[in-house]
């Protein structure tokens, strides 16, 4: 009895790889490129891989035609290993570029956009929030030697935090000095009235 319910378990996955291999294809596409994947309504859907004269490639979910869920993209100098939705990057994913830099964390429309860290070929870095590109809010720098400093950055400019402590010390001084110089005007006059 078993044999028999193996045998139907084994035929059944039999048939669902025969099937799904019915339905993957291979089109040389008008851009150059060349596609094997799966077709539906006469788009890219579900999962396929593209690649282009170039050598740059696409391997992963395609939804009406778009790159779309997890997916790798080898475009020029980067490398995109993530999140896509409608063609873009979207969702959490890790960008290598042959220009010195690896950004991992949120994207948003091809944007770093959300927590990320972005470190250079030199061993410098960045762990903070991105907004539409930009570091926005506080940010950990950390030197190619190690050390680290605490910024803040407001659409992508240093901001510094310090300035309001710094002027907030300087009332206090200046306070303290007024006081002080009341304090020993007054002890001085009381002095002055005793001899």
């Amino acid at each position: 009895m078993e044999s028999k319910i193996l045998n139907k378990k084994m035929s059944l996955i039999l048939f669902f790889i025969l099937i799904s291999n019915l339905y993957a294809v291979t089109l040389n596409c008008p851009d150059g490129s060349t596609y094997t994947g799966s077709i539906e309504n006469n788009l890219f859907n579900g999962y396929g891989e593209q690649q282009w004269p170039n050598g740059d490639y696409y391997k992963g979910n395609y939804k009406d035609g778009q790159f779309h869920g997890k997916g790798i993209l080898k475009n020029g100098p980067n490398l995109y290993e993530g999140d896509f939705y409608e063609g873009s990057y979207n969702g959490n994913g890790i960008l290598t570029s042959d220009f010195g830099y690896k950004y991992i964390g949120s994207f948003k429309d091809n944007l770093f956009d959300g927590r990320g860290y972005l470190v250079y070929s030199t061993r410098e870095s960045w762990k903070g929030e991105f907004i539409k590109g930009e570091l926005d809010g506080t940010c950990i720098h950390t030197f190619a030697n190690g050390k680290k400093e605490e910024l803040f950055y407001e659409d992508g400019m240093i901001i510094d935090v310090y300035k309001p402590l710094r002027i907030m010390i300087k009332i206090l001084c200046i306070t303290g000095l007024i006081i002080s110089l009341i304090f020993n005007y007054k002890h001085f006059r009381m002095k002055n009235k005793n001899v």
